[in-house]
């Protein structure tokens, strides 16, 4: 599993871009709508953290399926 550590600390950190992002925009904006600009970013780091949990769930869909063989025990 060593193997997947660095695929989980980079969906986490896109995950946490995202959500420091939204609460970025919502301290610069004091809770009112954010300007196009600040969408566009939010929806940049939105559409990464997406595409990338997208993509660990199709390799968790592959290992449950046998397709790809992980080896639990280091």
């Amino acid at each position: 599993t060593e193997h997947l550590t660095p695929v989980i600390k980079m969906v986490a950190i896109a995950r946490g871009k995202y959500l420091h992002e939204l609460v970025s925009i919502a301290q610069q904006t004091g809770g009112e709508m954010p300007n196009d600009a600040q969408i566009k970013e939010l929806q940049k780091t939105r559409v990464r953290y997406d595409e990338l949990v997208s993509a660990v769930k199709a390799l968790e869909t592959a290992i449950q399926r046998g397709y790809l063989d992980v080896n639990l025990e280091g």
